[in-house]
């Protein structure tokens, strides 16, 4: 899908503008070299997008962190599936850096930095990396990561009441023409998949399986009977 970059403003001055003021970067030192390192860090060798966006942020009750941007006419959704611990509901300015298996939050207000991801080998090189250049105030592990966006429809209820669910997987799952227990993509032994074009995507941990329809999820493997 077709995502914008947009890097924050301390970022652009390092790596572009050298006429930036050097009083307010020399203030801000250690924020300006620890997010340049990252930059440069994910930039090397990694596949990744990043924007700056005004996100909600809250915890569903069936341990989902969801990650949303209600504000343009395509809204940008992240979920964290079976979440290992939570994050207060908030609302604010966000950095965000999106790893395909794992995701970036940079509060650009309280300088609070999350790290979401899936225990994977492929993550875990990244997120090393990442922790070698910022301290994370929260390392979050999770079974499933999802990517996707909401269309007016999809948000017809409004935030409010998106918030009040217990499952947003569940909500979307059980909505409007999005009823399919069956995976368009994906199936048992998939840890990734996604629908194509600009839909949604995912990657699964041990013990799931990637599911991809009209929407995408994690779902628990199957018992085997020995």
């Amino acid at each position: 899908m077709a995502l914008l970059k947009k890097l924050p403003y301390f970022l652009i001055c390092i790596l572009v503008f050298s006429g930036c003021d050097t009083e307010k970067a020399s203030q801000n030192n250690d924020e300006l070299v620890t997010s340049a390192d990252l930059l440069t860090t994910l930039s090397n060798d990694r596949d990744f997008d990043s924007w700056t966006a005004d996100f909600h942020i809250w915890t569903t009750k069936k341990n989902e962190i969801v990650v949303f941007d209600p504000n343009k006419d395509v809204r940008n959704l992240f979920i964290l599936q079976g979440a290992s611990s939570s994050i207060v509901n908030q609302r604010n300015n966000f950095d965000v850096l999106y790893l395909k298996h794992g995701l970036v939050l940079i509060n650009q207000n309280s300088g609070e930095k999350f790290y979401l991801g899936v225990p994977k080998p492929e993550e875990e090189k990244n997120r090393k990396a990442i922790a070698s250049k910022i301290n994370f105030d929260k390392n979050i592990t999770g079974h499933g990561l999802i990517y996707g966006t909401m269309t007016p429809e999809d948000f017809k209820d409004g935030l409010n009441k998106l918030k009040e669910e217990s499952s947003i997987i569940e909500y979307f799952n059980n909505s409007g023409n999005n009823r399919s227990s069956s995976c368009t993509n994906g199936g048992v032994g998939s840890t990734s998949c996604s629908n194509g074009g600009d839909g949604c995507s995912v990657s699964c941990g041990s013990g799931y399986y990637a599911c991809c329809n009209t929407r995408c999820s994690c779902q628990e493997n199957p018992v085997t009977q020995d």
